[in-house]
């Protein structure tokens, strides 16, 4: 901490006041930063939530056209291309937003307390508030990546019709391949006016 070295200056009375005032700050900081947390869990628990309702009404809409139809239409090949696009998402959501992790507690532990209790108090004081500024920092840095990849995901989950439409595009093109191949390779009819063999 830069103000350190003003710290040390101050009386011992005036020195604590300004480490009461500190620590007050420090701590409902810290306490943000859980807040935003559990926040975050939340927020993606509900993204998760509608892709799988997505995943579901894909995977239902693709299912049921082959079932109707002998075999998937046009659409029905898209629908799944797009249940394969959730899926692939709600598995990033998993992965970088709802994974059990780790966060900084707010208060430290008495056993890390206890190695520094040889020294002042007001010297243990400003010790801990520095330690406590490493771990709003790392916080932080924690929620930021989680909300991070919750907006990438919330932004790639709006592309959806847009991979609906590619997954058209892509089954008529390999529909009109294959009609060409089968129209190619189909034996030449036999003229009307040859005699058949005696």
């Amino acid at each position: 901490m830069q103000a350190s070295t003003g710290l040390q200056e101050a009386n011992p009375t005036e020195r604590a006041s300004v480490l009461d005032w500190i620590e007050v700050a420090g701590i409902e900081n810290m306490k943000g930063k859980h807040e935003t947390a559990d926040v975050l869990t939340r927020e993606a628990a509900t993204t998760l939530t509608v892709l799988l309702a997505g995943i579901g009404a894909s995977l239902g809409y693709g299912g049921v056209q082959a079932i109707e139809q002998g075999a998937a239409p046009l659409s029905g090949w898209a629908a799944f291309l797009v249940c394969v696009w959730l899926t692939w998402l709600a598995w990033w959501l998993v992965k970088d937003c709802m994974m059990v992790d780790p966060i900084d507690a707010i208060y430290n532990e008495p056993e890390n307390l206890l190695k520094h209790a040889s020294k002042p108090l007001l010297d243990q004081r400003e010790m801990e508030l520095r330690r406590l500024q490493a771990r709003i920092g790392s916080s932080w840095h924690r929620n930021e990546r989680v909300a991070k990849s919750l907006n990438r995901v919330r932004r790639c989950a709006v592309a959806s019709p847009l991979v609906f439409l590619v997954g058209l595009a892509i089954a008529a093109a390999f529909q009109m391949t294959g009609g060409k191949a089968s129209t190619q390779t189909s034996p030449p009819s036999l003229n009307s006016g040859a005699s058949a063999p005696k």
